[in-house]
């Protein structure tokens, strides 16, 4: 497995990434479905499962397991009917 650096410079200071060659293990930061954030590690689990975060594959992939795996998406007007719903949610974090 390949590793490759790259760097960003800000400001003075460099950043280096190293990320791995294998795509297989790479994740987006964003739902593909919901343009959501991918913020915790169950993301991770059913983004390799179903290619959307875990909200979206429960809402969407679960429940149509088959059809999803032939290539069935929700329409624009579910998914947008779906991140209004998701917007009006409490944060999952409690606050000390």
């Amino acid at each position: 497995m390949e590793k490759i650096q790259k760097s960003i410079v800000i400001d003075d200071m460099t950043i280096h990434i190293i990320e791995d060659s294998d795509s297989s293990l790479t994740m987006p930061l964003f739902c593909p479905l919901c343009e959501f954030v991918m913020s915790s590690a169950f993301n991770f689990e059913y983004y390799h499962t179903y290619n959307c975060c875990k909200n979206c594959s429960l809402k969407f992939a679960e429940s149509r397991r088959g059809e999803w795996k032939k290539g069935w998406r929700p329409s624009d007007g579910e998914i947008e009917e779906f991140k209004n719903h998701l917007r009006l949610q409490s944060p999952c974090f409690i606050l000390e």
